[in-house]
């Protein structure tokens, strides 16, 4: 799923990019003066802000989110693996005395 999520955050920022370039083409190639200020406005929205994903503005969902996720799972299997270990130690210890 999560691999689903930043292949969409990167189609959407690749169409964003896209829009720029089809933003910028018609500004040379129209004559209205409205239009060609409306088109300007766009391309250099959309140069000057980049396009990023979040959940509610707390974190952005991109390829860190993956590897903090990663090392936090890790971690606590670790911790969880520790704890099973000393507990096995224990029951041994109270058998053998």
């Amino acid at each position: 799923m999560y691999a689903a999520m930043l292949g969409l955050n990167k189609a959407v920022s690749n169409e964003a990019s896209r829009a720029r370039d089809i933003a910028i083409s018609r500004l040379f190639r129209t004559k209205d003066d409205a239009l060609r200020f409306e088109l300007c406005l766009l391309s250099i929205q959309l140069q000057q802000t980049p396009l990023q994903f979040s959940a509610s503005g707390f974190f952005r969902i991109d390829g860190s989110l993956c590897n903090s996720l990663s090392s936090a799972a890790v971690t606590h299997l670790v911790i969880l693996v520790q704890f099973q270990l000393a507990n096995e130690a224990s029951k041994q210890n109270l058998t053998c005395t």
